[in-house]
């Protein structure tokens, strides 16, 4: 299981001991294709919009890595939608 889990945007994201006020995200690889596409697509989503709130605050040098996170987690919510349609 990986473990993510967000401070206040100004702090940045962390791995390791949760503190207060952080937003903890499991994920867990097997887990996660194991739930319905609606579930996936929310978790998705769920981890582009922290990224994105991470890159309002960010230094410089990571506001574009943290703005291309999230544009990823949204492109892979939007292809398991359209692999839901197909089905």
């Amino acid at each position: 299981m990986v473990v993510f889990w967000f401070d206040e945007p100004e702090e940045g994201v962390c791995c390791g001991p949760k503190q207060t006020g952080a937003m903890e995200i499991d994920f867990e690889p097997e887990e996660f294709f194991n739930v319905p596409q609606a579930e996936r697509v929310r978790r998705c989503r769920l981890m582009a919009e922290q990224a994105l709130k991470l890159s309002s605050t960010a230094s410089p040098e990571a506001r574009e890595d943290y703005a291309n996170l999230a544009k990823e987690w949204i492109k892979l919510a939007h292809e398991i939608e359209q692999a839901s349609r197909r089905e």
